[in-house]
Order: structure tokens, then C-alpha cells, then sequence
């Protein structure tokens, strides 16, 4: 159980908790590192249009009206390191813990939290390109903060 505030936010497993949050604030409570959040609204083609003028595929749509403004959830390690494909970001932090490495990259202004190996050989300012899962992704009203999947 969630609570804020003496309120219940959300009941469940660990597990459906962290997988679907009932809203931001679940969302932002569970995990470590956090989960990311993304800024956008999701377009009449069913993609995801980032706030920096980025566009983000969905799969399907999701399922989203076209025109919402969301926020759309990302648990680290639903971001992947991509070959040749993706988007780039670049390194602004990289904390090594012993059997992993949490690494923070900036893209299309906001920033992006993901998990890595221990032996992460790139170094603050280099660039990573990286993929999302956006399948898994979680997505919340922009305004008042609600899962919307």
C-alpha cells in the first residue's frame, strides 16, 4: 500500500505497483533509481511528441487520445544502450555502486535515469545512444497527475 498524506494511493503487489502506478506519485515513490518522466503529448499518428520538438514512438498508440498532454513514465531499465538506432543523450552523471553503474544523460532537455553494467566506460559529456521500451511504459495525465493505462 502507498499512502500519502494518510491517504491510500494505491493497493497491491510490489511487483503491480511498480509495474502499473495508479499515478505520478506512486510512480515517483517506487524504485531506485526513479522512475524517468518525459514531458509530450501524444499525436494524432499515436506517437509521443516530446516538449524539445523530439518524437518518440509508441506501440499502437497505446491505446492515447491523440492531443493529450501526458507525461510518459519510464523505469530505467525499460532504456536500452542502441547500436545505430535510437536518439542520442549525452552523459551528465554517472554514479558507480559496485555490481552497477546508475548513469544520468540529458536529452531533448530532461533527464534520463538508467541502470548499467559495473564497468561503464564512457565518461561525463560523452553521448550515448539510447532506445526506449516504450510497450512497458507507464503514462499519466499531465494536469492532474492519473495513470491513463
Amino acid at each position: 500500500m502507498v499512502l500519502r498524506a494518510g491517504v491510500i494511493e494505491q493497493m497491491g503487489t510490489p511487483l503491480n505497483l511498480y509495474d502499473r502506478p495508479a499515478n505520478r506519485f506512486v510512480a515517483s515513490f517506487l524504485g531506485s533509481p526513479p522512475m524517468n518522466f518525459l514531458d509530450g503529448m501524444i499525436t494524432a499518428a499515436g506517437t509521443f511528441a516530446m516538449i524539445m520538438g523530439q518524437i518518440i514512438a509508441l506501440h499502437s498508440g497505446q491505446g492515447l487520445p491523440a492531443g493529450q498532454r501526458t507525461t510518459m513514465g519510464l523505469c530505467p531499465q525499460l532504456i536500452y544502450l542502441a547500436a545505430d538506432n535510437g536518439f542520442v543523450a549525452k552523459v551528465v552523471a554517472i554514479e558507480p555502486t559496485g555490481a552497477e553503474t546508475h548513469v544520468i544523460a540529458e536529452f531533448a532537455g530532461q533527464t534520463l535515469n538508467r541502470i548499467l553494467q559495473p564497468h561503464f566506460e564512457k565518461s561525463i559529456g560523452d553521448e550515448l545512444r539510447l532506445a526506449l521500451d516504450t510497450k512497458r511504459a507507464s503514462f499519466f495525465d499531465a494536469e492532474i497527475e492519473a495513470g491513463l493505462n
